[in-house]
């Protein structure tokens, strides 16, 4: 029984091999007739999502690759901004399949990554993806880093193969609350929480605020609240909150939707504190290099 399993063993590893040689050697050849890009537009993960261009499709929009009635529509299979460290899924829109395979190729390495619903990577981070009844034939990724930055591949088993390349560009966004890691106010004070975010996937659509785990908002039940957003490559949001009492002192967390997030601890102060004179003027220099930025960035818009 055991020489029975180590041949079986044997036979597969070979098989492998032979799978994987088949593809590089098919993606060599079609490569080396034309070469394939895709054109369009950058969508963001997690969430997510993916873009391309091409010949115009039966829906009348986008792009289309077709062969023996298989087709990959380019301009729903698009390119993907990922945030290292997320989970992301490179996708390909694909009609009419019937009994044909997907496969994915990464093109840095021109490493057959899965076929069909099998990966064949010792790369546990990479698997195949199909949700039911869809025609999304997805290529998973598990913490994405750095180094899986590149252009990846879908291909479909029609004779030659056809296929579409999907770009996958990986950041690493920072975003920082000015003044912290402790903010100082005299109560009855103004609070004015400024929050920088910058090299993101895309410009975030919200920045929400948090005291604690409460999301704060104007329409709460602490009055005098209001926040302002400056959106573009470095967004800036603001958070006022007139009057401070001791009840405003804890943990604020500004959270943009397509970032980390940063905390400050916020303490409100009664009577006269040099700590809180201190941390105050110190504040008020960022706000003041902050103001002159944003001044700089509008002025270049015009």
């Amino acid at each position: 029984k055991l020489i029975l399993l180590d041949s079986l063993l044997q036979e597969m590893k070979c098989l492998r091999r032979l799978f994987m040689l088949f593809f590089c050697l098919r993606y060599i050849q079609v490569s080396g007739v034309e070469e394939r890009t895709a054109v369009g537009e950058r969508s963001v993960a997690g969430v997510g999502d993916r873009a391309g261009a091409g010949d115009s499709d039966g829906d009348g929009a986008g792009a289309g690759l077709e062969k023996d009635g298989a087709k990959i529509l380019s301009h729903l299979s698009k390119d993907v901004i990922a945030i290292e460290g997320s989970d992301i899924r490179l996708s390909c829109h694909i009609q009419n399949l019937n009994n044909r395979t997907v496969s994915w190729i990464r093109h840095s390495d021109t490493n057959l990554l899965t076929v069909g619903r099998y990966a064949y990577t010792s790369d546990t981070r990479f698997s195949p993806l199909h949700p039911t009844l869809t025609p999304n034939y997805q290529l998973r990724i598990s913490g994405v880093t750095k180094s899986d930055e590149g252009s990846y591949e879908c291909q479909i088993s029609t004779t030659p193969p056809i296929g579409h390349s999907i770009n996958l560009s990986v950041v690493d966004p920072v975003t920082e609350i000015l003044g912290g890691p402790d903010i100082f106010v005299d109560s009855g004070s103004t609070i004015n929480l400024t929050c920088i975010t910058r090299q993101t996937a895309g410009t975030p659509d919200y920045v929400q605020w948090f005291h604690f785990n409460q999301e704060i908002s104007w329409r709460g039940p602490r009055s005098g609240v209001s926040s302002v957003m400056e959106a573009g490559q470095t967004t800036v949001s603001q958070l006022l909150m007139q009057r401070a009492v001791p009840a405003d002192t804890g943990n604020y967390t500004c959270s943009p939707h397509n970032s980390r997030p940063a905390s400050v601890q916020l303490h409100v102060l009664e009577g006269k504190h040099p700590a809180a004179i201190q941390a105050g003027t110190s504040l008020t220099v960022d706000r003041v290099i902050l103001l002159v930025n944003l001044l700089a960035i509008r002025l270049s818009r015009r």
